[in-house]
């Protein structure tokens, strides 16, 4: 009778040990996990930081290009005086 009543003991603790090491890999896992997430989370932040300086540079360039341009606004009746003076 000893003998039957030892296996169940030793087969709970075995199992509570399996339970402690799954328990131990699953926080282990979830810890890998959070740590991927908070990884994918930077490298996220940090491709959109440098598309956001691309499109920034981008602009300056094309507001240097605009600025570079020569508008000469003359309305057209004085054009019209200029062209019939000979200038």
């Amino acid at each position: 009778m000893k003998f039957l009543l030892l296996v169940p003991a030793l087969l709970g603790s075995t199992m509570a040990s399996a339970q402690l090491r799954t328990t131990a890999a699953t926080t282990s896992t979830e810890q890998m996990r959070s740590a991927r997430k908070m990884m994918e989370s930077q490298t996220e932040m940090t491709v959109l930081e440098k598309l956001e300086e691309a499109r920034m540079n981008d602009e300056r360039i094309r507001r240097e290009k605009f600025e570079t341009l020569n508008f000469n606004m003359v309305p057209e009746h004085d054009m019209q005086a200029t062209q019939n003076s000979g200038y």
